[in-house]
């Protein structure tokens, strides 16, 4: 009976694991499905081809089979092997830094959290300016033009002395008009990059220091605000220039014009193009924030007030002149961080992503 048994057990099937080299014996009946390697975890497909057919097991393989046997059908999953992570993995948040350093401190896609106020707005947004890179802006804004006008004052007195100098205070004086030229595109590409920071939610100036603007990319940002200001204002112009008369239609139509440029300008700025300009959505984002644009709209011709006396007083006196240049550079960022938080404040209301 013992040996009958034996004869009608299943044919015996060896083989060996490809990863490791573990000799395994497995019931003939599991032909053509999947195993796992107890050893390594490896996943295969048992054989079908059989070195031992009828030997008998030897004792204690009846325990072995059984055992090999719960490792097949069905195995569950093998668990991810655990690797050493890579070089980029673990310096990625030196990457993040050493980008968002890059982008001036800022990386467009990521949200980040929205800077808190600790003061009341209508206190904090006077504040705007007061950080390293807002007061660097307006120092050099300032203390550029001046050094420029002392040193050629300095060479006209010189000239006077020493005629042959003549040449190169002529030649100075170019310089220190395209230097200011310069100086002035500069400004005006950092008070629009203001606007774009702001409307991301930021109270404070943006520092752009590490991404310091080419010569292309200033006379493109000029022109776009040049353009703003010019087709806003152009009906007033028109009729300026036709009947060289500054009655009341003109004052009507100049006053439509200083209405719409704040939304003119804020739509420039953020389609960075004069595609913003498009009339239907500027009246559009006008009729829907009436009561918000027309607070914004008042701030800022109150605060626009100082920039004809800075020009005056810069022509009359000197060092009060660009102290007020100081001044009016500061209220413009003020005027750009307004720009800015309305955005901010009426995204969704505006509509401008559609």
């Amino acid at each position: 009976m013992g040996a009958d048994k034996m004869e009608e057990r299943p044919p015996k099937l060896t083989f060996t694991c490809d990863r490791c080299g573990r000799e395994l014996a497995l019931s003939a009946r599991h032909a053509g499905r999947r195993w796992q390697c107890p050893s390594c975890g490896q996943i295969a497909t048992i054989p079908g081809r059989t070195t031992a057919t009828t030997n008998p097991e030897r004792p204690g393989s009846g325990a072995r089979s059984a055992f090999h046997d719960a490792l097949l059908a069905d195995p569950p999953p093998a668990e991810p092997q655990p690797r050493e992570p890579a070089a980029e993995e673990e310096d990625a948040e030196a990457a993040l830094a050493r980008l968002r350093a890059m982008q001036g401190g800022r990386l467009a896609g990521l949200d980040e959290e929205v800077p808190k106020r600790k003061l009341p707005w209508p206190i904090d947004i006077f504040l705007y300016p007061l950080n390293w890179a807002g007061m660097t802006v307006l120092l050099l804004g300032a203390g550029i033009p001046l050094l420029l006008r002392a040193i050629t004052k300095f060479f006209g007195i010189f000239c006077a002395v020493v005629p042959v100098t003549f040449i190169f205070w002529v030649l100075f004086i170019m310089l220190h008009w395209l230097g200011l030229l310069l100086f002035l595109m500069y400004l005006n590409w950092y008070v629009c990059e203001c606007i774009r920071d702001s409307a991301e939610g930021n109270i404070r100036a943006v520092d752009t220091m590490a991404t310091t603007p080419g010569l292309g990319e200033l006379l493109l940002q000029t022109f776009r605000v040049l353009a703003c200001i010019a087709v806003v204002m152009a009906p007033a112009l028109i009729y300026l220039l036709r009947t060289r008369h500054a009655d009341e239609t003109f004052r009507v139509l100049y006053a439509i014009g200083g209405f719409l440029l704040p939304m003119a300008l804020l739509a420039v700025v953020m389609f960075e193009g004069i595609g913003g300009l498009n009339p239907f959505r500027l009246i559009w984002a006008i009729v829907k924030t009436p009561l918000q644009y027309s607070g914004l709209v008042a701030a800022c011709y109150v605060l626009c007030l100082l920039l004809p006396l800075a020009v005056y007083y810069l022509i009359e006196l000197w060092i009060l002149g660009y102290l007020l240049i100081f001044l009016a550079f500061y209220q413009l960022l003020i005027l750009a961080h307004l720009l800015g938080r309305f955005y901010w404040r009426n995204e969704e209301r505006l509509y401008w992503d559609a």
